[in-house]
């Protein structure tokens, strides 16, 4: 990985352990959103090996732990204080394996996974190529990955603008097509996509099989 990606990285980690303490509350509606939206599209999971690729605040393992009992569960994250926030939700669940590798860095030892989730972080990727290839290499023959993101198609190409020109954090938005060519590139198939609006984001969500 170069060094400008390597100063993107920082950047958008930087801004996020700066925000930890406060990020649930200042995004609560965002979050309760994009998290149900992600949610009401999984199917059973029992049993299932799942990475939480960007865990942030622990948010998602919350809720996936309050539908089931006998998940495998991995959370990473490279924002220490956001996953410091999620190791204190997990009430020192000795279960949970945590890490705190950059998307782009992300490797995987031993068992691979069932299932990887990336909620609301592909966009600040720095080199998202890599991301994927390093998400693909985490699955098992058979496993899924669910990316739900901005969408940048139509009007959102606006606020997007303005939301990149104003923050401190890489931001690096795609459209559906995009990623879908991301992951078909690296023999996964499509099999669920969505595309919506809330307030003023495009979303998209992606479901991929190896």
């Amino acid at each position: 990985m170069n060094e400008n990606d390597k100063t993107k990285i920082r950047q958008t980690v930087d801004f996020y352990n700066g925000l930890s303490r406060k990020y649930d509350t200042v995004y609560t509606a965002y979050l309760h959103h994009t998290h149900q939206q992600l949610l009401s599209h999984l199917d059973d999971l029992s049993g299932e090996r799942i990475l939480d690729i960007s865990c942030g605040t622990g948010l998602l393992a919350e809720h996936l732990l309050n539908r089931y009992t006998d998940l495998d569960l991995a959370l990473n994250d490279p924002a220490d204080k956001m996953r410091m926030v999620a190791e204190g939700r997990m009430q020192g669940n000795l279960s949970i394996e945590f890490s705190d590798k950059p998307a782009e860095e992300l490797t995987v030892k031993g068992e691979y996974f069932d299932r990887l989730i990336c909620l609301n972080s592909f966009h600040y990727y720095a080199d998202q190529q890599k991301a994927v290839e390093n998400m693909r290499n985490a699955l098992k023959p058979g496993g899924i990955i669910h990316i739900l993101d901005w969408n940048l198609e139509g009007w959102f190409h606006l606020p997007n603008a303005i939301i990149s020109g104003l923050s401190h954090e890489n931001i690096n938005t795609r459209s559906v097509s995009e990623i879908e060519g991301m992951l078909v590139d690296r023999e996964l198939v499509i099999t669920k996509r969505q595309k919506w609006s809330f307030w003023f984001w495009k979303f998209y969500m992606i479901e991929a099989k190896l």
